[in-house]
């Protein structure tokens, strides 16, 4: 995998996993000339309506990626719904109202009493990493694992996401994930978001300082990889590097070049450093001379990707918000990883399933190890316990 995308990136085309389709680069990417981005703009259009609504989309196509997101089309979808004019504030504890939106696309659920027992622990709770877990290496959802969730949603456990992707990147590739009515609840970059449609409650926890982006950027000056945030879907990067470019056509969002104060000037979930595979180790090197007491915490979280978040989120944490939310304990837990930054999902748990893909470190952390997620591993997991 590093090698192929170590040539993908020292050339003019987009890499892309062996078996997944090659998607040349196009540079800058807007929701005018992405197809999937006009798809998922019709799509919002068929959410928008509803009393008293007019009978067409209300917002213009926008001309670059910097003037509108998906996400925040669908922001504006969810205040549509809602009754505001505004986007809600974000900081701290939202409660959100109970929406015909929010059921159709987390497929909200009454939980009952749930009917999966794994080696003695009553499972109440299943939460799937995505990228390397849930997702397959083309990046899509194997139909055979996104049937085993609808079973264990049928059997009242609540069902969710446990990722480092960001609430706008998810909610923008549930429909094409096929997972569109088959999650109760996600937790989202790397633990910063928490939502659950079950309580429709959503909190977001601490960010990671400006002030301290700032420094990690300054620190990393010398450092060949591209320091980028992600806001309302839109990738903002210091430089449109071969990485940013790449990583951009592969999940589909948009990105735009930034000065260095626009990444700093405010909090944010996490940043991230985009880079050849090649260089992570002077990437992890140079993050391990950062001050002791810089208030930040990194780690890989793929081949191309470093990322810095606030040190007291992590997977484990939110998820234990979550599981305190119903009244339950982390040992009534199910969890699916793949990488370093699961590790801790996977020892809090009550079970923790490694995939047979994943790191020698989660794999050891694991209760069991399952098929690859090429190999509906999710799926051959729940359909051997599920009665």
């Amino acid at each position: 995998m590093q090698s192929q995308l170590s040539q993908a990136l020292s050339s003019s085309t987009s890499w892309a996993p062996s078996r997944a389709r090659s998607i040349p680069s196009r540079g800058m990417t807007s929701i005018r000339t992405n197809p999937f981005m006009a798809h998922r703009q019709a799509f919002l259009a068929s959410l928008w309506k509803g009393p008293g609504s007019p009978g067409s989309f209300p917002l213009a196509l926008p001309q670059r990626s910097t003037e509108m997101s998906c996400a925040g089309i669908w922001q504006q979808c969810v205040c549509r719904r809602r009754g505001l004019s505004t986007p809600p504030s974000h900081p701290g504890i939202r409660v959100l109202s109970s929406t015909p939106l929010e059921r159709k696309h987390m497929g909200q659920q009454e939980i009952g009493s749930p009917q999966l027992i794994i080696d003695g622990h009553t499972i109440k709770a299943a939460l799937f990493d995505l990228d390397g877990t849930l997702l397959t290496s083309q990046g899509h959802a194997d139909p055979r694992t996104v049937g085993s969730i609808k079973r264990l949603r049928a059997a009242s456990v609540l069902t969710g996401l446990c990722t480092g992707r960001g609430v706008a990147n998810i909610e923008a590739h549930l429909e094409p994930w096929g997972l569109i009515g088959c999650l109760d609840a996600y937790v989202a970059s790397g633990g910063v978001d928490i939502v659950d449609a079950t309580l429709t409650k959503h909190e977001r926890r601490a960010l990671l300082a400006g002030t301290v982006i700032d420094t990690i950027i300054e620190h990393f000056a010398d450092v060949p990889a591209t320091p980028a945030v992600t806001i309302d879907g839109v990738v903002h990067a210091l430089e449109a590097s071969p990485t940013v470019r790449w990583f951009s056509e592969r999940e589909r969002m948009p990105y735009v070049v930034v000065p260095r104060q626009r990444l700093s000037c405010e909090g944010q979930p996490k940043l991230t450093f985009m880079l050849d595979p090649s260089h992570m180790n002077e990437v992890c090197a140079a993050a391990a001379a950062l001050p002791p007491d810089l208030e930040a915490s990194g780690h890989p979280t793929a081949p191309y990707l470093f990322e810095f978040t606030n040190p007291g989120v992590s997977k484990e944490a939110a998820l234990a918000v979550l599981m305190g939310w119903h009244g339950w304990s982390l040992d009534e837990l199910l969890v699916f990883g793949d990488e370093e930054n699961d590790i801790g999902m996977l020892k809090a748990a009550g079970v923790g399933v490694a995939m047979a893909n994943g790191c020698d470190a989660a794999r050891s952390a694991a209760d069991f190890v399952t098929h690859g997620n090429d190999e509906n591993g999710i799926g051959a997991f729940i359909d051997r316990y599920l009665p």
